[in-house]
């Protein structure tokens, strides 16, 4: 599954909004004290980043590409 870079410890996840089929009931996920937190449903991972504006895909980070605003 997929990492995904936050800027809090605290985060929800409802599965893959791309993939209707791997969705998930709601859940919030708590980091307390370490880097990075997997989801129990889907394994996708969050990952801790304090540099991070919003939460976003590293693989469309590394792209360069970023969110329009």
């Amino acid at each position: 599954m997929s990492k995904v870079r936050v800027s809090k410890r605290k985060v929800c996840c409802h599965g893959d909004e791309n993939d209707e089929g791997s969705g998930h009931p709601l859940i919030y996920l708590d980091m307390g004290e370490e880097e990075e937190i997997a989801c129990p449903y889907c394994e996708k991972t969050f990952v801790h980043d304090c540099t991070v504006e919003a939460v976003g895909e590293v693989s469309v980070r590394q792209s360069g590409l970023r969110n329009n605003r």
